[in-house]
């Protein structure tokens, strides 16, 4: 082989070595992009159906930066430049055991060998109860929450699920949505307040409000519900104060979301 050859060969093999490094790194790069948080934030506070690009070139609309800031705090930084929570009313008669098990359908859906443990995200979570202890959240007992947060998450990101839209049946896999981009919408939307309530101005009152955690109003419940007919999913308005049912919904809509945006791109 003459040096011209041999070179040629040494090329086409670093080359081969460094498009296989970009594709393990592309398949198991464990942060999502900003862009991509910040699109999923978009498509959860306005809807699937939402322009993502007309609300992200907004200035004055900062929801998606608060929600990436809050990812990057989850992720280890120090919390900044957010503007507040979404959180409107903090519930006070609520008899719902929000700590108790979820549905038992979903509860049937985990799997147990393919669960993940992330000791350094529980610490996250329970220095996010600290910070946002101005939403009232000082009333619950923040060890508990803090667990039972992260034993949801951990728990859902187990899932391997089936949901019909449209008519189509869809396949997700909730360990496609990271732990810390659920945490930063939960801190966003509620504070990590569990019982927080929210109301939407011109709703009629079967629709107008928002619970939990993750803040699912009404009508997005019943969109949810209607994916999740064929696994035996139903859940009612004051289920949603559970934290495991409250989440397991979250997790399912932003998977669905991510799935969507990634076809589209």
């Amino acid at each position: 082989m003459n040096k011209r050859n041999s070179d040629l060969l040494v090329f086409a093999l670093l080359l081969a070595l460094i498009i296989s490094i970009l594709t393990l790194i592309v398949v198991f790069n464990p942060y999502t992009s900003a862009k991509t948080v910040r699109k999923l934030a978009v498509l959860y506070n306005k809807g699937l159906n939402s322009n993502y690009a007309d609300y992200l070139n907004d200035p004055d609309y900062t929801y998606p930066q608060d929600v990436l800031n809050a990812y990057r705090f989850f992720k280890g930084r120090e919390l900044s430049n957010f503007h507040g929570f979404s959180i409107n009313h903090v519930a006070t008669n609520v008899s719902f055991d929000i700590y108790g098990g979820g549905d038992a359908s979903i509860e049937a859906l985990v799997r147990d060998s393919h669960k993940k443990r992330n000791p350094f995200l529980k610490e996250r979570i329970s220095k996010a109860i600290e910070l946002a202890s101005v939403t009232k959240i000082a009333n619950f007992d923040p060890e508990r929450l803090s667990d039972a947060i992260y034993k949801a998450i951990s728990d859902f990101s187990s899932i391997v699920l089936s949901i019909t839209v449209g008519g189509s049946s869809v396949t997700l896999d909730l360990s496609k949505i990271e732990p810390e981009t659920v945490l930063a919408i939960c801190f966003k939307e509620s504070g990590l307040n569990p019982l927080a309530l929210g109301e939407v101005a011109g709703e009629t009152s079967e629709f107008k409000f928002s619970r939990g955690l993750m803040q699912i109003y009404q009508k997005t419940l019943y969109t949810l519900n209607s994916w999740l007919a064929n696994e035996g999913i139903n859940i009612l308005p004051e289920e949603l104060w559970n934290i495991r049912n409250n989440i397991f919904l979250g997790m399912v809509y932003l998977t669905y979301a991510k799935e969507q945006l990634m076809k589209g791109e």
